[in-house]
Formats: structure tokens, C-alpha cells, sequence
């Protein structure tokens, strides 16, 4: 990125979230209000999709001074939510250069740190267009004890450091760019965030696996994207069931 940015946006994508969405809305109020993005505009887009319950009073009841665009659609795509959210920050940013606009995005059931933003754009200032960070569970009460301690492997085996190989739609950023040169965010159910990474790496875009950049997620169950998070979880549990013949 060529100087700082001139706008700096998130996109939360949410169905069906009002148990976690107010603690994911204030800490990304937080990383909004950092004071590393004084100098740029801020917004936000809360994707309400198919939502029921009491998922949009409670986001919009967890903000700070930020006032939020709300999209709310039926589509049930966690694709199609992030691409309607960030075709929204590319359209607020439209009179800018794509390369002085930053997109974010993260998950409804996801903690993001004060600083979250802030390290991106450190990142950005180093010449990288996209960036992913890691996860961190918050919890796991809802999983097998089994669970944590055959995820506990696989993040030891893959590593969680520069250029580790974890994509997640709760972690990621880039520049409007990068964005528009891959066409945007693929339309898919699931995967979308490997998808778009994936996309970046063969427009040849410079897009770095950072270490200094997790976020605090779910260790649920049953999360609301079949190949998200809790599906990793849930393979890695039904995997080490076959190799024990159960």
C-alpha cells in the first residue's frame, strides 16, 4: 500500500448469531477507534443473513460511536455475505484509489484485539496486499476433550508463524486492489476465504501468512458454515475415529 490508508472497513457476516455478535461488534468498534487509523475514515457492514432472532438489536446495541451499514438478505452464503459487505466498502471508497482503501473481514462468533486493524496496516506499510492471521479457540466446552488435544497436533505440525498455511474468513485483510484484481470474493457456501486467498496467490499478489495477528474464536460445536471453523474440528475428530478403527 502507498501511503496510509484512506479508508478502512470490516465486514461481519452473520446468521443466526445473537448469543456471540455483541462481544464481535465492540471489539471491532475497538480496533476501529485505534489510534493508528486516525487518520482514515472508518466504516462498517454488518451482513445480516437470514437472521430470525435477536442478531441485528444486539449488534447494533454493542456500538460505540460507529453507525454501522446493515445488509440483510436471505441468501444463507457465507460468500455471498462477505462479497455484499465488501462490495459496500468498495463502493464507499469508490472515489480513491483501490490501492489506498483497506477491506477487512471477520465471523460473527469471533474476538478481534485493539490492535487487529492497527497490524494490518503495519503489514500493508511493508508492501504486503493481503494478509491472513491465525485463530485462537476460546473455549472448549462444547467439544471432546479429545478435540482440543488433536487440534493442539495439527496446529503444531502445519505451525502458526510466518508464512503458515491457515486461511480463515474471521482473519483476513487486503487492499481494494487486490481485491478487484481477483474479482471479488468467490460466491461460495464454504471456502470462500481459501477461494479468494488462493486467487490472490495466482494474480500474483503479494499475500503474506502472518503470526502476529490472531483472533479469538468459537470452539462450538455446531457453527453456522459446514466448512468453517467447527467443520476442522469436526473432521479432525471423525479422522482420528477411523485411524482408531471406531
Amino acid at each position: 500500500m502507498t501511503g496510509d490508508p484512506q479508508l478502512v472497513g470490516v465486514v461481519i457476516p452473520a446468521h443466526e448469531e445473537e448469543v456471540h455478535i455483541a462481544a464481535c461488534v465492540a471489539s471491532v468498534s475497538r480496533a476501529l477507534d485505534h489510534p493508528d487509523l486516525a487518520g482514515s475514515a472508518t466504516a462498517l457492514v454488518i451482513v445480516l443473513d437470514d437472521c430470525t432472532d435477536g442478531t441485528g438489536e444486539r449488534a447494533l446495541g454493542a456500538l460505540g460511536r460507529f453507525r454501522p451499514t446493515v445488509i440483510e438478505h436471505s441468501a444463507r452464503n457465507v460468500g455471498l455475505s462477505r462479497q455484499a459487505g465488501l462490495a459496500t466498502l468498495m463502493a464507499a471508497g469508490s472515489g480513491l484509489q483501490p490501492d489506498r482503501v483497506w477491506l477487512a473481514t471477520t465471523d460473527a462468533d469471533t474476538l478481534v484485539g485493539e490492535d487487529w486493524l492497527a497490524t494490518q496496516l503495519a503489514w500493508a506499510a511493508t508492501g504486503a496486499e493481503a494478509v491472513a492471521g491465525t485463530v485462537v479457540v476460546d473455549g472448549w466446552d462444547e467439544q471432546p476433550s479429545r478435540v482440543r488435544r488433536l487440534y493442539g497436533s495439527h496446529m503444531a505440525a502445519l505451525g502458526q508463524g510466518m508464512g503458515h498455511p491457515h486461511v480463515h474468513g474471521a482473519n483476513l485483510g487486503l487492499t481494494g486492489a487486490a481485491y478487484k484484481a481477483v474479482g471479488g470474493m468467490p460466491p461460495l457456501a464454504a471456502a470462500e476465504d481459501h477461494a479468494l486467498w488462493a486467487g490472490l496467490h495466482r494474480a500474483g499478489r503479494r499475500a503474506l501468512a502472518v503470526g502476529n495477528l490472531p483472533v479469538i474464536t468459537s470452539g462450538r460445536r455446531e457453527g453456522r458454515a459446514p466448512l468453517g471453523f467447527s467443520g476442522l474440528l469436526r473432521r479432525l475428530d471423525t479422522a482420528s475415529h477411523r485411524s482408531h478403527g471406531g
